[in-house]
């Protein structure tokens, strides 16, 4: 025998569907400017979304500045190597979270490839990989480098007034991920096989 749904059960369902975001609220990447400065986003999309781009123009973008040099280390790498497992295995988690909008929490996966990269890549390759590993770490915001500034007073301001507009456009994780993707890059060119 069908019974009716009960009145809870139809008020349970419709709350759920109340309490989600209207259709017309913005996201933070449809904000004119781009994203804010104190957003903790580590993604490419952040800089495009300064550049005006929003909604599908804001992922073709990132996936134009992600996908070339991913497809590029793929295609460059001899994965007989370490070292060539190394950088595709970088190149996969490194453009998944540069394309994607990823918390600075979610670089941690890049432990494993960026500890033995450092060790594994030679000359101008490892200098690339040890800077990029420290950006990655620096996961500083305008609003942090604010209040650090803030006790310095007229020269912090002066500090903040340069970095400010460089903090609206990548944030040091962001060039962190690109320095390691230099660092990949001039290994395959630069380094013989493992």
């Amino acid at each position: 025998m069908a019974h009716a749904p009960s009145s809870s059960s139809v008020s349970c369902s419709a709350s759920r569907t109340s309490g989600s975001r209207s259709p017309a609220a913005p996201s933070a990447f449809d904000l004119p400017g781009g994203l804010p400065p104190e957003a903790s986003y580590v993604t490419v999309r952040r800089p495009l979304s300064v550049l005006g781009l929003t909604g599908t123009a804001l992922t073709a973008g990132a996936a134009l500045v992600v996908g070339p040099p991913v497809a590029a280390l793929y295609t460059r790498t001899d994965v007989a190597t370490v070292r060539g497992r190394l950088v595709g295995v970088y190149a996969t988690l490194g453009g998944l979270l540069a394309f994607l909008p990823s918390f600075p929490v979610y670089l941690l996966f890049l432990a494993y490839p960026l500890v033995p990269m450092v060790y594994h890549f030679e000359g101008r390759a490892r200098g690339w990989a040890v800077a990029g590993g420290l950006l990655l770490a620096c996961s500083l915001r305008l609003d942090d480098l604010r209040v650090l500034l803030a006790p310095l007073g007229g020269f912090g301001d002066s500090v903040l007034a340069v970095l400010a507009p460089v903090f609206t456009f990548v944030t040091p994780p962001l060039l962190g991920l690109s320095a390691l993707f230099v660092a990949c890059w001039l290994s395959v060119a630069d380094g013989p096989p493992d």
